[in-house]
């Protein structure tokens, strides 16, 4: 039989195939809600079944309900604590016919009266949210006094309760969880201004549902205007002349057929339509529509969806995306309206074809928003964004198990598949995080919960800990990823190198991109990923109660250094004096200048260097630049320059960081109009030919003279200079003028820096 014959003879809507939800037009103020405070103490609790956990504050929680009474009121204060919250199942089975909430709960668990003999509940007005199964399979529930300021009702809140016939829905009411009153004996709907329910699965097989073709919300000003909620249960459904109908999200549940030939607009909400998957991710079920549609009109609708003209010709599918290329695997497309709906991308978007590598967007400055559970596909292994991101709730479900990278405009992040629970969390890192951070779509710290704390923290069950291989790959990922994502990137690269002899074991079980970077990671020439001036006891050395005790050091030393005593033996007694580090004491001498070689220096330093020829101190400028995008410690000194507590001793490696230096080094002094630079190295320190070709290899159009030359006594050589750049103290004090060019590059092109400030007076 054709979907034609499926709807021939039968008729068009009519009102008595349509439910609205009733409008309360009553407006005059009933009677608050009122419930007597109980007091008990710890003996009669005991007594009349209320077991209870305490909180901070002289709060506390019940967490289980085991008296006989029936007619139950939840005490307002046990033994001095004050009851502000109802525990998760805590009436869950209980034996119960009526129960009383004070106005004292603030808040109800999950599950809180499931499968109970309940009747009838009343809740204070101080609730806010009533959770996940609340009242789930209470089969005797008769009535619910909802309290006025509800904003939220969870999933399957009050699924399978038969007994429910009527439900009064506040107006302030936000949302609606999935199958919230599904199974229930609902009949009727009463609210008083708008209703805004969260998925058609609300009222899903309930009496509403199999009696009327379909459920609507409030009647708009236009009789041929239909936003439909919810399709009747297996109906066939024939849409008059004119009418614009909307489908809303989770609207077709159940099989049916509609014919919306003769309609004006017909749109179609991004998951209007219910499907469900098997264990392997497959669609496994899904509803089995038949649709008619008008000439002349597109809609997005999923591939399983059988679609038909008028004269039963085939509708051509319509995906949520445009300009579609697909190739070897790889797709490349635009969303829709820039947006990516709930479950948009899946295996089956595009009729089966294996795709592994996905790109999105275009390559410009609008932000594409995204709905939680975006990307649903398990075949995928590398996801591009071209576009920054902007959503709510998670962009990947747990179904994208072979996810390896994800790239966000220029931020990519790597994802070991090695393990499912563990890939299964750090999928949650790609989500919605407010802030100042690089991408706002992803949490790193997630990625640091799974590394440093055991699987039953994080994931609830499965292997008491993460092997090291895992842990080991997990490392590499992060390293290898996009280093502004990763606030405690100096974690991992510490696990490397303490378990570098097992690394190196097991690197040829690893997959070749893991060996090939633990093998280069490992180099003696070239150390990947290493985080230049980094110890680890710098965060004990530097934070916290070690910071007034370092001020106070640094205000004798000036003391001291002021009226002639030596920077080293000064250094040495007041570090003596108060148990300072080496690192501290190193500190304290590099930050502390006396009052008159701060005057000195400051008038010879320059702050105008267009068109002139500047000489820089090459690794010390480097080295610099190089602490400042590893975010290690970088202090503040008092003649206005930053210094760092790195040591050059002859041995120097090329890092990642070490581009970026770079980089920003010839911008700089490209914006600053310079018409000559010549940078000088220490030619007796290692790698320093090495350094030199890499700064040639990004100097290519840079808008001035550019040389780089290797010296024995570099020192010595910028003292003689016109013009120099550096922040040696020693080099300062001899020179004939100089330029802040550290401090200058690190303010302006890496922005707001944490500079360690242990100075005993402002340097500006």
């Amino acid at each position: 039989m054709t979907v034609q014959e499926l709807v021939r003879g039968a008729d068009y809507l009519k009102p008595t195939d349509i439910y609205y939800p009733e409008i309360e037009t009553v407006s005059k103020a009933k009677a608050g809600y009122f419930v007597p405070h109980i007091e008990l103490d710890r003996v009669q609790a005991k007594e009349q079944g209320w077991h209870y956990k305490s909180k901070a504050g002289r709060k506390c929680r019940i967490t289980r309900y085991t008296g006989r009474e029936r007619e139950v009121v939840v005490p307002f204060r046990i033994d001095g604590h004050i009851v502000n919250e109802v525990g998760r199942e805590a009436f869950a089975a209980a034996d119960v016919d009526i129960v009383f909430l004070p106005d004292s709960i603030k808040r109800i668990g999950e599950g809180c009266f499931a499968e109970s003999n309940i009747r009838r509940a009343l809740l204070p007005d101080t609730v806010w949210e009533l959770p996940e199964k609340c009242f789930a399979s209470c089969r005797r529930l008769e009535s619910v006094r909802l309290p006025k300021s509800l904003g939220m009702i969870g999933a399957q809140a009050f699924m399978y309760c038969e007994k429910l016939k009527t439900i009064r829905v506040p107006d302030t009411l936000t949302f609606q969880g999935d199958e919230s009153f599904r199974g229930s004996g609902i009949e009727h709907i009463i609210m008083r201004n708008g209703w805004r329910p969260g998925n058609g699965s609300c009222f899903r097989d309930t009496p509403i549902h199999r009696k009327y073709s379909i459920i609507m919300m409030n009647r708009a000003s236009d009789p041929n205007l239909y936003n439909v909620v919810l399709v009747g249960s297996m109906k066939t459904v024939r849409f008059p002349e004119g009418s614009s109908v909307l489908f809303k999200n989770g609207s077709i549940q159940h099989g049916c057929t509609l014919d919306l030939s003769r309609c004006s607009s017909v749109e179609f909400e991004y998951d209007a339509f219910s499907s469900q998957r098997n264990r392997s991710g497959f669609f496994s079920s899904h509803v089995m529509a038949k649709v008619i549609l008008p000439f002349g009109v597109k809609v997005c609708l999923p591939t399983y969806v059988d679609a038909y003209y008028p004269d039963g010709s085939k509708y051509a599918d319509i995906s949520w995306f445009t300009n579609i290329r697909i190739k070897d695997g790889t797709a490349s497309m635009i969303p829709m309206k820039r947006q990516l709906p709930p479950y948009c991308f899946n295996e089956a978007v595009f009729g089966r074809p294996k795709i592994t590598d996905l790109e999105l967007g275009e390559n410009d400055e609008y932000t594409m928003l995204y709905s939680d559970n975006a990307i649903d596909s398990f075949m995928l292994e590398n996801v591009t964004f071209r576009q920054r991101l902007s959503g709510n709730g998670r962009l990947f479900t747990d179904h994208c198990r072979w996810l390896e990278s994800v790239t966000i405009k220029e931020h990519t992040v790597y994802l070991p598949v090695c393990d499912q629970e563990a890939h299964k969390y750090l999928l949650r890192a790609f989500c919605f995080k407010a802030g100042n951070a690089p991408c706002t779509c992803f949490d790193s710290g997630v990625f640091d919960t799974v590394f440093t704390q055991p699987p039953k923290s994080w994931f609830g069950a499965g292997k008491k800990r993460l092997s090291q291989k895992t842990l080991i790959m997990l490392a590499v990922d992060v390293l290898r990823s996009s280093p502004e994502l990763f606030r405690n990137r100096a974690m991992y690269e510490k696990y490397l190198t303490t378990h570098k002899r097992y690394a190196q074991l097991i690197c040829a079980k690893l997959p070749l991109k893991y060996s090939e970077y633990l093998t280069k990671y490992y180099s003696p020439a070239v150390k990947a990923n290493a985080r230049r001036g980094f110890m680890p006891t710098d965060e004990r050395d530097f934070s916290g109660k070690m910071l007034p005790i370092l001020r106070k050091s640094a205000e004798e030393v000036h003391y001291l250094i002021n009226r002639g005593y030596p920077v080293t033996s000064t250094t040495r007694f007041i570090g003596d004096h108060y148990q300072l580090s080496e690192r501290q004491r190193l500190a304290l001498a590099r930050t502390i200048s006396s009052t008159d070689s701060i005057k000195a220096r400051k008038s010879r330093q320059v702050n105008d260097i267009s068109g002139d020829t500047i000489y820089i101190d090459g690794f010390n400028v480097i080295i610099g630049l190089e602490i400042a995008y590893s975010q290690s410690m970088l202090f503040r000194c008092m003649d206005g320059t930053v210094r760092d507590l790195a040591g050059l001793h002859g041995t120097y490696r090329l890092i990642p960081q070490t581009d970026l230096a770079i980089k920003a080094l010839l911008e700089a002094l490209s914006d600053l109009e310079v018409s000559k630079a010549v940078i000088y190295l220490d030619k007796p320190v290692s790698n320093s030919g090495r350094l030199k070709q890499r700064i040639f290899e990004f100097s290519d159009n840079v808008p001035f003279e550019l040389e780089v030359l290797t010296e024995d006594a570099v020192d010595s050589i910028l003292k003689t200079k016109p013009l120099i750049a550096s922040a040696d103290a020693i080099i300062l004090d001899e020179c004939d003028k100089w330029f802040n060019l550290n401090r200058y590059i690190v303010d302006n092109y890496i922005g707001s820096y944490p500079y360690i400030d242990i100075v005993p007076e402002p340097t500006e």
